[in-house]
């Protein structure tokens, strides 16, 4: 028998209404958020036969550059944005090379919307086990407490306005749940010693099994609020439409905003303005394998 590899991995565009898409997606995906119109937000009409006329000859320039612009691009390392690694930084990789060879504004722009989206935002979908870690972060930190029992931590979540744990898939979160919830971050349940001298099951923050290190694998740092993250990022919204870049000249090293390869297909189109991003998404933090 004889394997035989070939080379299928291609981008897709999926759509769906927020907040029900999985995390195996959206920790895959670079999410924008989409909202209805307003009654008083004109929106021109989509007529896909007049689009398709206006994209063709774009779509044939791109198709030009890019193939000219292949081996320069293979085994790019371009540098990412910091915070940006793993996951994020093997969707982004792509973008960033070909933003970074492009030149001009590109690097700059495209570094933004990296932060952005990985920073201050993530993607919007939050996983019930990243959910219930947040909550017991928050839950510990209030009460500047490296332990509790589960007794004590129940009634605590249960207690949290706008959280599942009250009514989760028709019952309150129990002692059987939470605990299997945790073991899925390799956090493991304790004896913990009460004032009274007695012992009841619990949790604690310490040890390879404890609370603190499944928050620092898990969970974005708590230090830096999002908010603050987001008014940190370079606007990437243009007023007006922006060239397409020549191809940078090899010879001088160029990238699109010095002097131009002859043999390379010069891109003049103008494309649409690049879309400001989406600020109504929530932290998220990637699934335990």
């Amino acid at each position: 028998m004889k394997v035989e590899r070939f080379p299928v991995y291609a981008p897709a565009a999926l759509a769906g209404i927020a907040g029900h898409m999985p995390a195996t997606i959206t920790t895959r995906a670079i999410t924008i958020h989409m909202r209805k119109r307003a009654p008083d937000e004109p929106v021109e009409e989509f007529l896909e036969e007049d689009v398709e006329g206006e994209a063709a000859p774009l779509r044939e320039e791109l198709a030009a550059w890019t193939d000219q612009a292949s081996d320069h691009l293979t085994g790019a390392r371009p540098v990412m944005p910091t915070g940006v690694f793993d996951r994020a930084a093997e969707i982004w990789k792509p973008l960033i090379a070909l933003a970074d060879h492009a030149g001009g504004h590109w690097p700059d722009t495209a570094r933004a919307a990296c932060q952005h989206f990985v920073n201050a935002t993530g993607p919007g979908t939050q996983s019930l086990g990243v959910r219930l870690l947040a909550d017991l972060r928050d839950l510990f930190t209030t009460r500047a407490v490296d332990r509790m029992t589960t007794v004590d931590i129940l009634p605590a979540l249960h207690a949290l306005d706008e959280a599942p744990w009250g009514d989760l898939y028709g019952k309150p979160l129990d002692p059987r749940r939470l605990s299997k919830e945790l073991a899925r971050y390799g956090v493991a349940s304790k004896n913990i010693k009460q004032p009274s001298g007695q012992v009841a099951k619990g949790f604690r923050t310490d040890g390879e099994d404890g609370l603190a290190d499944a928050w620092r694998r898990y969970l974005p740092s708590a230090a830096t609020p999002a908010t603050d993250a987001t008014a940190q990022v370079t606007p990437v919204a243009d007023d007006k439409p922006v060239p397409l870049p020549a191809l940078p000249d090899t010879d001088t090293g160029s990238g699109g905003s010095g002097n131009q390869n002859p043999s390379a297909t010069a891109l003049t189109s103008e494309v649409a303005p690049v879309a400001a991003v989406a600020d109504n998404t929530s932290p998220s933090s990637e699934e335990p394998p």
